[in-house]
């Protein structure tokens, strides 16, 4: 029940379908309570009498909002597009899931609910009240969605542009890095051997999200369990692979409510720190293609990367999280050489025919060499040239 809840949370539909049922629930609290407006001083002036003049109206809302969301729909997918095919295809998750794109959704959606609600029940054949002030209340909806319609685009044609994709990218693996900041005095190192005395296997298949930190604590002080998870948050999970290790014998209700802590799924873990590295660089790789062949771009990606590699060495090695009750949830996530390596051997890879780009790389190399407790990258071609 806890991780179909946390889906529903997470879900990029949750917004504008809340918003919908609102709308939803105003038509039918409108048709359903009898009130007589004229008696309301700033709204009798406003509410209509002719019950075709309030059918007019909602019918000319409901083309009006049917269009607009036509065209929206066109132009977040060319957006969409252009995306995948410049930049990559694993953005689409971090460009769908922004809040304001799906405030638009549910207030554009939950006008033509409300229209349509209304138009229903006035055209029905038993039905003998007409709310006066469902029309006006329809068109300054409408005036809404034309003013949020008029944002939609200036935020559209924004988030074409690479350098608004990259800060975004930037800024979401940056959250990331801060969450386990927050935790820095229950992070710690240890090389104690974990005593296991039971394990689960995953049941499902696809990625291991990262869990909440805040819930692992409060399911493990309330059994005073210590637990410990046999894969990297973002790794790809096989069925029936070993996933977790439990100190003590649990029943199997606790055994549940310790694997939902651990949601598996299809879609990318936007919540692992290493996922917005990987983003930065695929962007850059794009970049640097012969059939995209953009060095500014991968410029602005190693500068973006350079700057995270400085935001996560404010995160020192762990692999033990101790909760309040000294109960402990040992993971791991991929250490600061290992991601190092990833990005800018993949990097050097694709830029190495450039000078300028190349440049910049090494002196990012540089920059990143010199974090405390980090050794240097060894790469024959790049050392020579350091």
């Amino acid at each position: 029940m806890l991780k179909v809840l946390k889906k529903i949370l997470q879900s990029i539909a949750l917004v504008p379908s809340v918003l919908a049922l609102c709308f939803f629930v105003l038509a039918v609290l409108i048709i359903s309570v009898d009130i007589n407006y004229d008696e309301i001083y700033f709204l009798k002036n406003i509410s209509f009498d002719d019950k075709e003049d309030v059918q007019f109206v909602l019918a000319f809302i409901i083309g009006g909002i049917f269009t607009l969301t036509i065209f929206s729909y066109t132009m977040v997918m060319n957006v969409l597009n252009r995306n995948i095919n410049n930049y990559s295809p694993r953005l689409i998750p971090m460009i769908l899931s922004e809040k304001h794109h799906q405030i638009i959704l549910g207030f554009t959606s939950g006008t033509l609910i409300y229209a349509m609600t209304l138009s229903i029940a006035l055209n029905a054949k038993n039905s003998t009240y007409f709310p006066g002030i469902a029309a006006p209340l329809g068109v300054f909806f409408g005036i809404i969605c034309v003013l949020l319609f008029i944002y939609f685009i200036h935020s559209v044609s924004r988030s074409i542009h690479i350098n608004y994709i990259v800060k975004e990218a930037y800024i979401e693996s940056r959250n990331n890095i801060q969450k386990f900041i927050q935790h820095k005095s229950n992070l710690h190192h240890t090389d104690e051997i974990f005593n296991s005395t039971l394990d689960l296997v995953s049941v499902e298949v696809g990625y291991l999200k990262m869990p909440d930190l805040e819930q692992v604590e409060r399911i493990l002080d309330k059994h005073q369990v210590s637990i410990s998870l046999l894969k990297y948050p973002g790794a790809f999970v096989r069925k029936n692979e070993q996933l977790i290790s439990i100190s003590k014998p649990v029943s199997p209700e606790v055994q549940k409510s310790i694997y939902n802590l651990f949601p598996i799924d299809h879609t990318v873990p936007m919540e692992a720190i290493e996922t917005g590295f990987k983003h930065l660089v695929e962007i850059g790789v794009k970049a640097m293609s012969p059939a995209i062949n953009d060095p500014g771009t991968a410029i602005t990606i190693i500068d973006y990367i350079t700057q995270l590699f400085i935001d996560r060495s404010e995160l020192k090695t762990f692999n033990l999280f101790k909760t309040e009750n000294n109960n402990n949830f040992r993971f791991k996530i991929v250490d600061l050489e290992t991601l190092r390596d990833y990005c800018y051997l993949e990097l050097y890879r694709y830029i190495k025919e450039d000078p300028i780009v190349c440049a910049h790389l090494i002196q990012s190399l540089e920059i990143v060499n010199t974090i405390n407790g980090i050794t240097k990258l060894q790469i024959p071609m790049l050392q020579a040239k350091l």
